[in-house]
């Protein structure tokens, strides 16, 4: 992910950009959770109102995989992200998260991103340069 990306909403890029630091630091369960912050702050910026309304996170997927603002794949994979962020946030109640979970929540957030900011942007721009 491209931090400063005009099409990525800051705080999307500042919470991966946290995640990332945490990997660097070889801190697999606080990235974690810095993972599923994005995933939030997701929701928030492209959630239906309703998703937003919703008291959990795994409520708030639920209703953008309903509103088909996520795919099937894609929700699957905000779960995964959600499931292994909380065993960061809870390590006495869940697993803990190793170096390679937290390896492939960098490669399902950062494909989140491009899917859901990225592309749709360079879509409108190449329409935009046809008209």
């Amino acid at each position: 992910m491209r931090r400063g990306d005009p099409d990525i909403p800051r705080a999307v890029a500042d919470a991966i950009a946290e995640a990332e630091r945490c990997l660097s630091a070889n801190s697999p369960r606080a990235a974690a959770v810095m993972f599923r912050g994005a995933l939030a702050e997701i929701v928030t910026q492209r959630g239906s109102e309703t998703a937003r309304a919703k008291g959990s996170l795994y409520a708030q997927l639920g209703q953008m995989a309903s509103d088909g603002d996520l795919d099937d794949t894609l929700a699957d994979w905000a779960d995964h992200v959600r499931v292994l962020g909380n065993a960061g946030a809870h390590p006495l109640e869940l697993e803990p998260v190793s170096r390679d979970e937290a390896d492939e929540l960098s490669r399902l957030v950062n494909a989140l991103v491009e899917y859901l900011f990225v592309h749709p942007a360079r879509v409108r721009r190449a329409r935009a340069g046809r008209q």
